[in-house]
């Protein structure tokens, strides 16, 4: 068994594996250039971060290893996610998984990582090392909350959508993040590509929210019917509150979104 790093060559067949393998697991079909855009870039730089496993003549088996650059408190610090294990059906229970996530670890300590994180089954990676962590706070605004909340709200505010030439308004979105006391480092090269691509992952549609004289606000990026929102950001917890009341009014049905347990100004 030998396990080699991707090419920009391999990046057809490494698509249709993951997209075969991940249609099959959740029985609808997967298309992950459209749902991960960040990471399906055809290049020796993006298919690198993959390791594969060939066998007859084919690649059966990967696995990705992701750095993300964060900032914790103003500190740089390493992250990086392992994801999309991927085994063709036909090639299950000879090892490979085993062996890429061994592989896995070994880069992880190669490039320098502080922490990584992976989703899935805890007996299948709890010993490599993987333990269940963290938590978030769900929210879901409804017009009634709004109007137990916020009696008599209303918002000056206006929602553009925020298109992939706006390098102005994906900037300000960007500074949103960045003012986050904890966030990953999305780099602005080749015209925010590393931005744009993080906000519309898994088909989310970013939008900045204007006050009438022009002025940013914030931001959020949200799924296409704009029920469950992704991210977001605004220039204070007090707008962010009315941003994503004025956002439920606009989208006129519950809107679900997160906050980390450090926002405790917004969660409050």
């Amino acid at each position: 068994m030998e396990i080699k790093r991707l090419t920009v060559a391999n990046y057809d067949e490494w698509l249709e594996l993951l997209n075969a393998v991940f249609t099959r697991h959740n029985n609808r079909e997967m298309h992950f250039d459209q749902s991960l855009p960040k990471m399906c870039i055809r290049d020796d730089e993006h298919m690198g971060m993959h390791l594969g496993i060939w066998e007859d003549g084919g690649l059966r088996a990967l696995l990705g290893i992701y750095p993300i650059p964060a900032k914790i408190a103003g500190q740089d610090v390493l992250f990086s996610t392992v994801g999309n294990v991927a085994t063709h059906w036909d090639y299950e229970g000879r090892g490979y998984m085993a062996a890429l996530m061994a592989a896995a670890m070994e880069e992880l300590d190669r490039i320098g990582a502080d922490a990584s994180r992976l989703g899935g089954m805890r007996q299948r990676y709890e010993r490599f090392g993987y333990e269940p962590c963290g938590s978030v706070y769900s929210f879901s605004l409804t017009a009634h909350n709004v109007q137990r909340g916020l009696p008599g709200f209303s918002s000056d505010l206006r929602f553009e959508r925020l298109t992939r030439d706006n390098l102005d308004g994906i900037r300000a979105a960007n500074a949103f993040n960045e003012a986050a006391a904890i966030h990953a480092v999305r780099s602005e090269a080749y015209d925010c590509r590393d931005v744009w691509n993080s906000m519309i992952a898994w088909e989310n549609q970013p939008w900045l929210a204007l006050r009438p004289d022009g002025s940013i606000a914030g931001y959020l990026s949200a799924s296409p019917d704009g029920s469950g929102i992704a991210e977001q950001g605004a220039v204070s917890d007090e707008v962010l509150l009315e941003m994503l009341a004025a956002w439920q009014g606009k989208v006129g049905t519950a809107v679900s979104f997160r906050l980390q347990p450090w926002q405790a100004g917004a969660v409050q």
